[in-house]
């Protein structure tokens, strides 16, 4: 099970549920409604207002607004990105937290997971720096080199990885089986499985 992206924002400006919804609303103009988590039924948009935050770890206590501070959290669709977890949306996860810096000035912003024992942080500017640099070096290729590395010559089923001609790299595994290998360039998004009747590497779209 991958780690989702947390959120949640302290201020203590008096925010009403009725302005905490108009928020949402332009939150989700600005960055598109499918990138957050909205559910119609249950009357819940990208932010509501919270009494109180959890966090995956039983050694650590939920988090609690100190008077006069409101709780805002931020319903992100995206995995978590962060030093050892490289997947999720990072320019997605920072510009957020940057519009909410503009939007409501004096806030904090906190960001975290909802598992694995990611606890949340205060996205400072010192913070958000440091993943973004974290990003601009790396990238996602951590993360996705840990399915296959694409620097082996021969993987331990006996199958190389191909070559993108296109972007002159090797391809990156993601699937496995029986006479089976599925790759992906991640520089173009390039896909090729073998085929099982004839062994052969196809071009295909991502399974």
């Amino acid at each position: 099970m991958g780690i989702d992206a947390e959120m949640f924002i302290k201020t203590r400006q008096k925010l009403s549920n009725k302005s905490v919804r108009s928020l949402s609303v332009d939150l989700c103009e600005a960055f598109g409604s499918d990138k957050f988590f909205l559910q119609r039924k249950e009357d819940k948009h990208a932010l509501s207002i919270s009494s109180s935050i959890n966090q995956d770890s039983n050694e650590v206590p939920e988090i609690i607004p100190n008077n006069g501070e409101t709780f805002i959290e931020i319903s992100l669709w995206t995995r978590y990105y962060g030093d050892n977890y490289e997947r999720g949306d990072v320019c997605l996860i920072l510009n957020v937290a940057n519009w909410f810096k503009n939007r409501l000035p004096d806030c904090e912003v906190w960001y975290g997971g909802d598992s694995s024992g990611v606890e949340f942080e205060q996205l400072t500017e010192e913070k958000i720096n440091e993943i973004w640099n974290h990003f601009c070096l790396v990238g996602h290729k951590p993360y996705e080199r840990g399915f296959g590395d694409d620097n082996s010559s021969l993987n331990n089923d006996g199958c190389s990885n191909p070559k993108c001609d296109f972007c002159n790299v090797k391809m990156l595994r993601y699937g496995w089986g029986p006479n089976y290998a599925a790759y992906r360039c991640y520089g173009c998004g390039l896909n090729m499985k073998t085929d099982k009747e004839t062994g052969q590497l196809v071009i295909t779209e991502k399974e």
